[in-house]
């Protein structure tokens, strides 16, 4: 659509509709001596669902592209049955729901044909779950811990700016940017919020919101095209990434944000074959960037023990036939063992002692698929 003589427009529009049927249901057994474990619902069922339009026009010259945008939803956690849940749970769940708007401006300049600069403010929006509204879990034989439902869950909502630059030449491509996001009662799963670890006193967690927290990093990543190499086209991908989070209440950092990570890779390509070699590395978390008392009990510390690893997979795909692939792949081909920031949140030093191994990744393993294109 011609705006100018020398502008052009672009005009986005579009529909996105959900709907997703959540239930749970804990069953099993304990081992002996311990009491027969009892099944139980985590939440009772609900459906998660929500529709949203969005739109967006582009206007765009030689040198400039503008982007104005909005998305309008509607969001809704309906509860379709407490059977199972409530009792045990002694409140029945509850059903929420909203609609939001989110508006966002995206401008960009070409310097010249090979570098270009540009800078986005988004606003961005997170309902919460089923689980995180409605979670629930008592003291069970053994386990001295009970998780709270929160009916006062209010959805995220953030400010978001971003500030970057583009080039391309001689076959590298690179994007480096910038970020900071300032949110607005930011969900956080499972909170530690009292207890001792004791049959008499449990400890209690709950998801809650944050009021008013900022998330800030910066990215690199790009594309290295090397040309031909023995019949396939050889290219390097690579990419460093590092955020930091502050929870501006209480000027504590956010213990959600991870570590520093680093990937560059080594890709071979045909028109029949792909192999790919991906090396992963995971900066250790930086203690100063931890708040040790947050998700733990009072009187315990954080386990901040990760170190930095470096992990290497390999994967290759054969293209069969035009609606045919076989992909198979070795993970961890090195069989390091490491583990994840996000998985030992909430871990303490004191129980690391017997529990840490359990929270490692997988060692080197394969995965294999065939997928055919109907």
């Amino acid at each position: 659509m011609s705006v100018s003589e020398h502008w052009t427009q672009k005009i986005t529009y579009g529909l996105d509709f959900t709907r997703t049927e959540v239930t749970s249901w804990f069953g099993g057994s304990d081992p002996a001596p311990l009491a027969p474990y009892v099944p139980k619902k985590y939440f009772p069922d609900a459906r998660d669902g929500g529709t949203a339009l969005y739109a967006q026009s582009e206007f765009s010259d030689e040198r400039w592209s503008v982007t104005p945008g909005v998305r309008v939803e509607r969001y809704a956690v309906d509860v379709t049955s407490q059977l199972g849940y409530a009792p045990p749970a002694t409140t029945p769940g509850v059903s929420i729901e909203g609609i939001n708007t989110s508006p966002k401006l995206g401008v960009l300049f070409r310097f010249t044909p090979q570098v270009a600069f540009y800078g986005n403010y988004s606003s961005g929006f997170r309902a919460p779950s089923a689980a995180q509204l409605n979670g629930f879990i008592d003291p069970s034989p053994g386990v001295n811990a009970r998780l709270l439902p929160n009916p006062d869950l209010k959805p995220e909502t953030s400010k978001n700016l971003e500030l970057g630059l583009r080039t391309r030449h001689a076959g590298l491509s690179l994007d480096v940017a910038a970020f900071t996001g300032d949110f607005k009662q930011l969900i956080v799963d499972k909170k530690f919020l009292s207890g001792a670890n004791t049959v008499s006193n449990p400890n209690v967690f709950q998801t809650i919101n944050v009021d008013n927290a900022t998330i800030w990093g910066f990215e690199v990543k790009g594309n290295m095209d090397w040309g031909t190499w023995g019949g396939a086209k050889f290219s390097t991908p690579f990419a460093f990434g590092q955020a930091r989070g502050q929870d501006n209440g209480s000027g504590l950092p956010l213990n959600s944000i991870d570590p520093a990570m680093a990937t560059l890779g080594a890709h071979f390509e045909t028109s029949k074959w792909t192999l790919r070699l991906d090396m992963r590395h995971h900066a250790a978390k930086d203690t100063g960037e931890v708040d040790p008392t947050s998700g733990v009990r009072a009187g315990s510390t954080q386990f901040t023990a990760v170190p930095a690893a470096t992990t290497l997979d390999i994967t290759g795909q054969w293209r069969i036939r035009k609606d045919m692939r076989l992909t198979a792949g070795v993970v961890n081909v090195t069989d390091r063992k490491y583990w994840l920031w996000s998985d030992v949140q909430g871990l303490t030093t004191a129980n690391a002692i017997t529990q840490a191994d359990a929270y490692t990744q997988p060692g080197r393993h394969v995965n294999l698929s065939l997928v055919f294109d109907f």
